[in-house]
């Protein structure tokens, strides 16, 4: 990967949110549905972790989203945002690992 900048990493708006809502799609392999609230806003994002995280396992927790990234549009409407998470390729396929702050923090605070 190339290297960035300061200046690179400051464009990135990562906000810790609260996943109010975590649902399964009928129809797609890969997303679930979730509603994040930060606070001031609330967003639909579309994240392709289906069968690697169980939805009780994120429902009600608190998530880094990068928050301004354009609108992606799937065939189950725009996902507003892109969870971050820790991934890695084991023999028995991929292993996530969801990313937490290590205390409670004000719903939209940043990540810097």
């Amino acid at each position: 990967m190339d290297e960035i900048n300061y200046a690179d990493f400051a464009k990135l708006d990562i906000r810790i949110g609260k996943v109010i809502e975590a649902e399964d799609i009928d129809g797609s392999n890969k997303l679930i549905k979730l509603l994040i609230d930060f606070g001031e806003f609330k967003k639909t994002v579309f994240a392709g972790i289906k069968g690697l995280i169980e939805l009780d396992e994120i429902k009600g927790k608190q998530i880094p989203v990068l928050v301004n990234i354009a609108p992606k549009k799937t065939p189950f409407g725009f996902s507003e945002g892109m969870i971050l998470a820790a991934s890695e390729e084991t023999s028995e396929g991929l292993k996530l690992a969801l990313l937490f702050p290590s205390k409670e923090l004000k719903a939209g605070s940043k990540v810097e």
